[in-house]
This record gives C-alpha cells, sequence and structure tokens, in this order.
C-alpha cells in the first residue's frame, strides 16, 4: 500500500511543482533598436506576450476565438535573443550586444521582458578592386 502513496503523492507534486515556474509573459519591448522597427524584432521571436484576459477566456471556452496564454520558457527566450544578434551581425552590425531584463510581478504570475540592443557601428564597403 506504500509503494501506491508515494505515487499518488508523486503525481500530486509534480503538476504543482511545475505550475509554480510559469510566468505569463505580459509584454515584451525594445531599447536601442535604432536601424529596424519594434515588430520585425518581435517577428524574429518566438517568445511571445499572452493576449488580453478577455481573449484568453474565449479561447479556453472554444479555440474559436482569441489566443492561449503566453508562458516564459528561459530555453526558448535564450535562442530568441540569439537569433536577434544574429540578425544584426547578418544585417552588418558586427558589434552588436543585445542583453535584456526581465521584470517579475509575483502576485500576478507575470513578467515584462525588454530587449537592450546596443547596435554599434553599421560595416559599409568603402571601394571595391577588381
Amino acid at each position: 500500500m506504500k509503494p501506491f502513496y508515494i505515487l499518488f503523492l508523486f503525481l500530486l507534486i509534480v503538476p504543482v511543482a511545475s505550475a509554480q515556474e510559469n510566468f505569463l509573459v505580459k509584454s515584451i519591448s525594445f531599447v536601442g533598436n535604432k536601424s529596424f522597427k519594434s515588430d520585425q524584432l518581435r517577428g524574429l521571436m518566438l517568445t511571445r506576450p499572452s493576449p488580453a484576459a478577455v481573449w484568453r477566456v474565449l479561447y479556453g471556452i472554444g479555440h474559436i476565438v482569441g489566443d492561449s496564454a503566453q508562458y516564459l520558457d528561459p530555453i526558448i527566450f535564450r535562442a530568441d535573443l540569439e537569433r536577434i544578434r544574429q540578425f544584426y551581425r547578418d544585417e552588418g552590425f558586427r558589434y552588436v550586444q543585445v542583453d535584456s531584463s526581465l521584470k517579475y510581478n509575483l502576485k500576478k504570475r507575470s513578467v515584462d521582458i525588454t530587449v537592450e540592443i546596443k547596435q554599434g557601428p553599421e560595416a559599409y564597403v568603402s571601394s571595391v578592386r577588381y
């Protein structure tokens, strides 16, 4: 009978522990992006801001209208930052620095993301000899 209790406690604790790590992405903003629009940079990211609560509820009812809640996944977010860094390098900003700051709201279980970009000088071709 003891193995049953241990299994029951394990099945009860695992979902609770994993649910505590979920933070709803409230907003994503960019600072320092002088050459590209925020919408263009946001399009490179897999991490998305969550829709308003009304749209999340409507999506939960019938999956017809609205969108699901978006939660922060640190691994995907790290890949998003690397994708932005590579995009800037591909566009000629060799010395770009991409950093982020996360502002957690523990009461509401949400996070505000700020992506900080230091572009550095843009590379250009001054002359070509043939």
